[in-house]
């Protein structure tokens, strides 16, 4: 038989972290729970290399606790882990995974140009990104 994971999965498929070029950046990531449930959030994030392979940096790591109808804010944490495991400069792919129903999360992703306060706002897959599609 097969499985499925009963919860949220969110990939925000680009992140920009620390000094790229001439430009610093700070990151915004918050996990919104509009749900009755508390769980726990886990977190993958991989970095691409020059040649364009992709390098873990964390699997599986929990990065937090998300609660009914509050907002994790994610980008500390996470960027604090990297950095842990040697990652500052670069770009990463992160999927999220919060253990509570699927469609009671929205995840909010988009880096910040530190001399401009420019935001751009990076898709993900969450219900905040697809606009009321149907889940």
């Amino acid at each position: 038989g097969a499985w499925t994971v009963n919860g949220a999965i969110v990939t925000i498929p680009y992140m920009a972290y620390g000094t790229i070029g001439t430009k610093t950046f700070s990151q915004v990531i918050n996990l919104t729970n509009n749900g009755s449930q508390t769980g726990a959030v886990y977190a993958d994030v991989w970095a691409t290399d020059a040649a364009g392979k992709s390098n873990p940096i964390l699997k599986n790591v929990v990065v937090g606790t998300t609660n009914p109808k509050a907002t994790l804010k994610l980008a500390g944490v996470l960027k604090t882990a990297m950095e842990a495991k040697g990652f500052k400069d670069g770009t990463v792919a992160i999927r999220l995974l919060a253990d509570v129903k699927a469609d009671s999360v929205s995840v909010y992703s988009a880096y910040v140009d530190n001399a401009t306060t420019e935001r751009a706002i990076v898709n993900n897959d969450s219900a905040v990104q697809r606009k009321g599609s149907v889940l």
